[in-house]
């Protein structure tokens, strides 16, 4: 091999430790595309004229500075002497599933019935944005809101939930059953009508989100899944004649009651009378 040769290819072995130190033999041969041999004896070379550090089989230079690892900043507790009326830290909203796990089954109806008419009032009646971005993503509740509801329903004010009796048929029900009942009523009196028929009668947007009614299937799907929207009950199903499972919501409060009853109303459900007394 030439001196020139030689000396070309010991500076091209220096170079690749100095950008790649702590490097193999091996790693050296098949980076710099030099045969085997003869970069095992540049390295042994280099070593011994003292311009390569060999430590646990790896090469690195010389006079390469080591490389020092920055250690993260330490976090240091720093006490702060706070007077005494100001301590108590000041809370403005509160997490929606803190609320759930706190307030009781009625407080929660009651909130997610208001927010939920709310919201869909204004986003239905004012901003026209796509079907599948329609339902907003609450998680928080301000906590002023949240102290209304719990001081309304304890004083006994149902913030849209009204419980007085409904007669129907000679009995009595609260608004959730009342309407469970009208609609059973039309199931046993129409034992022809299918689903498509009864969802012309009663849309979907009766109850908003919900819709008044659902196949069984999916509305247990939305049981399971969350909180009871819809009767799951056994003997609250009701059966269509072509075989059809259908499940009633829950959701019914003074917001969607007056449209309900007048779907009921064009149905031949109840009369004009009927509904009259029950608003007296």
């Amino acid at each position: 091999m030439s001196g020139k040769k030689e000396n070309a290819q010991t500076e091209r072995v220096l170079m690749f430790v100095e950008k790649n130190p702590k490097c193999e033999a091996g790693t050296v041969v098949t980076k710099t595309k030099i045969a085997r041999s003869t970069v095992y004896g540049i390295l042994k070379n280099l070593r011994e004229a003292g311009k390569l550090n060999y430590v646990n089989k790896l090469y690195t230079l010389a006079d390469q500075p080591a490389k020092i690892k920055k250690q993260p900043a330490k976090k240091v507790k720093v006490f702060v002497m706070v007077p005494e009326e100001v301590k108590t830290p000041v809370i403005t909203m509160i997490p929606v599933d803190v609320v759930n796990d706190v307030v009781n089954d009625v407080v929660n109806d009651v909130v997610n019935d208001v927010v939920n008419d709310v919201v869909n009032d204004v986003v239905n009646d004012v901003v026209v944005i796509p079907e599948e971005v329609k339902t907003p993503v609450i998680t928080m509740i301000p906590v002023d809101v949240v102290n209304d509801v719990v001081n309304d329903v304890v004083e006994g004010k149902n913030f849209g939930r009204d419980f007085k009796k409904l007669i129907f048929k000679g009995q009595e029900f609260r608004k959730g059953k009342y309407v469970h009942a009208c609609l059973a009523s039309y199931v046993e009196n129409n034992p022809t009508v299918t689903y498509t028929q009864l969802e012309t009668l009663f849309p979907p947007h009766l109850v908003r989100t919900f819709g008044l009614f659902r196949k069984s299937e999916e509305a247990r799907k939305i049981n399971i899944a969350g909180k009871q929207r819809y009767h799951g009950r056994r003997d609250m199903i009701l059966t269509l004649g072509c075989g059809t499972e259908v499940s009633v919501t829950n959701q019914i409060s003074r917001y969607n009651f007056p449209g309900i009853t007048a779907a009921f109303i064009k149905a031949g459900i109840i009369t004009e009378v009927e509904y009259a007394m029950l608003v007296a």
